[in-house]
């Protein structure tokens, strides 16, 4: 039986943060998710009534993905989601392996909430920490700290939108650096984002 790939677009993106900041990528948002943040727009209705039914996402093989990813003149290959990782663990490791193989650099983003072994096998992994403002924190850093023994590079990212977010960022991730992203253009908190970062932590 061919495994399929469900995936809810596929589009040409500019890489905001990470190893290839300001790089065109072709980005390929996996369906499905094993978490529900608040800001997420996985999070909507449609996505509620449809979740696993296919209706909202199209399915490919890897040879349909390696053929829609050789349309594109991009060399930089994201795999996003919804989180990749929930994907068929073997294929998700051919498709890696095929691309890579192609000549593409691959970068998986992932949510760190299950550890698969397809993402030591991208050149690059993005771990998207969940706070307070997603609904409710996320931090097992057993799988963090695997990811980080295992894959090439890795880089940390999370959304900031309040002082117990960026408190909490603080606490629990003290010696990594992390791409915020602040989504609270309040002068007081930035100010007092500000003064954290002066002071050396």
């Amino acid at each position: 039986m061919i495994k399929m790939f469900k995936v809810t677009s596929i589009y040409v993106g500019i890489q905001n943060f990470g190893y290839n900041i300001g790089k065109k990528g072709l980005f390929i948002n996996f369906y499905n998710c094993n978490r529900r943040c608040n800001y997420c727009k996985a999070n909507d209705d449609y996505y509620h009534i449809n979740v696993g039914t296919g209706i909202n996402c199209f399915t490919y093989t890897i040879d349909e993905l390696l053929f829609i990813v050789s349309e594109f003149d991009i060399e930089n290959v994201i795999l996003t989601g919804g989180e990749p990782t929930i994907q068929d663990e073997t294929e998700l490791i051919t498709l890696i392996k095929e691309l890579k193989e192609s000549g593409y650099y691959v970068t998986i983003e992932t949510n760190a909430k299950k550890y698969s072994n397809a993402l030591k096998f991208a050149d690059y992994v993005i771990v998207s920490i969940k706070t307070y403002s997603a609904g409710f924190p996320y931090t097992d850093m057993d799988i963090i700290n695997e990811i980080m023994m295992t894959c090439n590079w890795v880089v940390f990212t999370c959304l900031i939108n309040n002082r117990k977010d960026f408190d909490f960022l603080a606490k629990n991730f003290p010696n990594y650096d992390v791409w915020c992203f602040l989504m609270n253009d309040e002068y007081d908190f930035s100010e007092y984002v500000s003064k954290f970062i002066t002071n050396n932590n």
